[in-house]
């Protein structure tokens, strides 16, 4: 057999999430946020609608799910992406001592820089670069815009995936 078309991996991947929805209609996942249910498949349907520029579908899956987890709070989006806590959270992947390594994380984006919330430095996850023409998209008053800082006076950075102060925290 040939190689598919692009409408081919769509249906397959569409035909995979809906069974998907439906064998995970009814699984609780009791506030465990690792595992996959059903609000989780609903975002990656929204998504995929998304990328498949049908908009109405996309706004669907997308307003099932915003029904269960609120938007993000200003106080939140700032605090850093860190927390599983957080209630617009979907998924995550948990960190403890066992599972953060550090450098040796799959998830490792470390600089070695004082970090402008609390004044520690180390090396650590917590920024990432930024071109300035991306930045420069953002008006001043713009939320995001308050995570992004002039490192070294020639790079944009930004502290969105912020770490907390023991240098720990979850992977959204």
């Amino acid at each position: 057999k040939g190689r598919g078309t692009v409408q081919d991996v769509y249906d397959q991947i569409l035909a995979d999430f809906t069974a998907a929805e439906k064998l995970l209609e009814g699984f609780s996942r009791a506030g465990e946020k690792n595992l996959i249910d059903r609000d989780v498949v609903r975002c990656f349907l929204a998504q995929t609608y998304l990328t498949m520029e049908n908009w109405s579908k996309a706004a669907e899956y997308a307003h099932m799910v915003n029904e269960v987890y609120p938007l993000t709070s200003n106080d939140d989006y700032y605090s850093g992406f860190n927390n599983a806590n957080t209630p617009s959270w979907i998924w995550c992947q948990y960190q403890n001592d066992e599972d953060n390594l550090g450098d040796y994380s799959p998830f490792a984006m470390w600089a070695n820089w004082i970090a402008p919330r609390d004044g520690n430095s180390g090396w650590t996850f917590q920024c990432f670069f930024l071109a300035d023409s991306f930045t420069a998209l953002f008006e001043g008053s713009d939320i995001r815009k308050g995570q992004f800082f002039r490192a070294w006076d020639m790079i944009d950075c930004s502290t969105k995936f912020y770490d907390a102060s023991d240098l720990r925290g979850e992977i959204v």
